[in-house]
């Protein structure tokens, strides 16, 4: 009996043991893939994974919201952006809001009374009420309706260049002014009751404007039965020479990766991207303050910013890969003139299962289209397939396989067969300066 129980103990020593062994090569197992390899999983994202890698569509919800306008985008652009300004449930945000002004599908702006009303009448600080579209993954939305609560149907929009300022020989604040707009002159009346905003004045008084001032006004008539004369409710100073000082500094941007961080763990750092064609780029337009196609940005990236894929849910700055576009909306810092994202959109990203390793390349097989790279924390060994739809790009640049030298650093995205130790690439990115 004694060496039975004996026995027995030797055997659940040598269990317990062989246990220890196993649960220390899964744990490095797991440390080491924290490190080389960074992936969202489906219950993260509260979804199947089969759900997930076959969506085709994002999905929306219909919202009625309200709030306060902030900012205009182009008005004459065939799609804009407005920013509005809202609190729900206590919490106030800033939320960029798309407006489509083709006339196919359109956005429908209306003044309070329901009217038909023109964007180019708006004023920041006007009072919205919005019907939109929200895509319930990344967070865009786009107006279907729009009702300017404080543009009355009785109110006209004036806009244009200031040509005479009268003051009032005893109140400098009051007077008139002469406004330019396609080859009309028409004049504003300035009262008591006037509310005026000139760049960092607010408010301001009529002494504050100058000729040459680019400005929009809001009027009234003035009874006169004159239509070259208004009472003016509202002026603002939107451009005086080169400076904007109703700035736009919200967007939304269309872009490729060109360039990450080696380490893309940290909660705070930059990427570099390239401006895409899109819809919100009209060529000379003094608000755009981003950049034009083809220019180069570079983007904040912080503890707020959201990173999602393209149909469903979270992804992780680890699945990214320089060549992937994008669609950014985010703030201009005009200190450093980085775009400071608040949403990432990654489009060349969907399905679960896909890593990015880095590694050190320690032979190439231009035959196979096979690369052998250590990784660097573990050194251990592992193949990189190539498949004949495989990026390989340094610099942002598309380059060869051939072009890739023993010892580079390169990172790698792909679908990881752990027993084979290969990688079958989606994109290789060569990190060697």
């Amino acid at each position: 009996m004694k060496k039975r129980i004996f026995y027995g103990v030797i055997i659940f020593t040598l269990a317990a043991l062989i246990a220890l062994d196993v649960s220390l090569v899964l744990a490095e197992e797991a440390n080491s893939n924290s490190t080389e390899e960074t992936e969202a999983v489906a219950q993260q994202l509260g979804a199947t994974e089969s759900a997930i890698n076959n969506a085709s569509t994002d999905q929306t919800e219909t919202v009625e919201t309200s709030g306060t306008l902030i900012e205009i985008g182009n008005t004459t652009a065939d799609s804009t952006t407005v920013i509005v300004r809202t609190t729900e449930e206590g919490v106030t945000s800033d939320q960029t809001v798309q407006v489509d002004l083709s006339g196919t599908g359109a956005t429908t702006l209306t003044d309070n009374e329901g009217g038909k009303s023109d964007l180019s009448d708006w004023i920041a600080g006007d009072n919205l009420n919005l019907t939109v579209t929200k895509n319930k993954n990344s967070g865009e939305i786009t107006a279907k309706k729009v009702r300017n609560r404080a543009f009355r149907n009785f109110q006209k929009g004036k806009n244009g260049w200031v040509t005479a300022i009268r003051s009032d020989s005893v109140n400098q604040c009051l007077g008139e002014m002469d406004v330019k707009w396609a080859n009309n002159i028409f004049t504003l009346k300035v009262t008591e009751k006037t509310k005026m905003v000139a760049g960092l004045k607010n408010p301001a008084c009529l002494a504050d404007f100058k000729v040459g001032d680019r400005v929009r006004s809001r009027v009234e008539e003035d009874g006169d039965q004159n239509p070259a004369t208004w009472n003016a409710k509202i002026i603002v100073v939107l451009r005086r020479g080169g400076a904007l000082f109703m700035r736009v500094t919200r967007a939304i941007v269309p872009a490729e990766i060109v360039e990450l961080p080696e380490d893309t763990t940290a909660t705070t750092t930059t990427i570099t991207v390239k401006i895409l064609d899109n819809k919100f780029y009209q060529k000379n337009d003094v608000n755009n303050l981003i950049g034009k196609p083809g220019d180069l940005l570079m983007v904040d990236i912080n503890e707020k910013t959201v990173l999602i894929r393209k149909f469903w849910g979270k992804a992780l700055l680890g699945e990214f890969s320089e060549g992937d576009k994008v669609v950014i909306i985010g703030r201009l810092d005009d200190t450093t003139k980085h775009l400071v994202a608040k949403v990432i959109k990654n489009n060349s990203i969907q399905r679960l299962g896909v890593a990015r390793h880095i590694g050190k390349v320690l032979s190439i097989d231009t035959n196979t289209g096979q690369i052998e790279v250590e990784l660097p924390v573990s050194k251990k060994e592992y193949i990189i397939k190539l498949k004949s739809d495989t990026k390989i790009l340094k610099g942002g640049q598309s380059i060869d396989l051939s072009d890739i030298q023993v010892g580079d650093k390169v990172r790698t995205r792909g679908t990881l067969n752990r027993w084979q130790k290969k990688v079958t690439a989606d994109v290789v990115v060569d990190l060697t300066k």
